[in-house]
């Protein structure tokens, strides 16, 4: 469960990464990628599993909102198919971007929700 896991553990898991999968906007595929955030903890980063080509980013500073579940656009996509993975997606929102990813599990999902967001919040104080 989430709440027994210390704020140092977060950020640790968060740190190391972890493979996720990016829902496209624009043509609905499902591409696993590695997800993890900077050391410094200012942006989140995401890659092919090949590790090739420059990993995509989004600073911290910039995300508008960080909410469960899938933006509106992908849900459509989806159709039916999201009711079955609705509760192990997360989508995080900037001022130029949306990145819908889906987690393994509920708590894996939950987990980096709260992660995302105690980061969120300190860069906003």
């Amino acid at each position: 469960e989430v709440a027994s896991v210390t704020p140092d553990e977060l950020r640790r898991r968060v740190t190391l990464g972890t493979t996720l999968i990016k829902h496209s906007r624009n043509s609905g595929a499902r591409m696993l990628r590695q997800v993890w955030v900077s050391d410094d903890a200012t942006t989140v980063f995401w890659q092919n599993l090949r590790g090739t080509g420059r990993p995509s980013s989004m600073p911290v500073a910039s995300i508008l909102n960080i909410d469960p579940g899938l933006s509106p656009r992908v849900q459509l996509r989806l159709g039916a198919q999201y009711e079955g993975i609705h509760s192990c997606c997360f989508s995080v929102q900037s001022s130029s971007r949306f990145l819908d990813l889906e987690a393994d599990s509920p708590i894996q999902a939950a987990l980096w929700l709260a992660m995302l967001r105690r980061l969120q919040k300190a860069q906003q104080t």
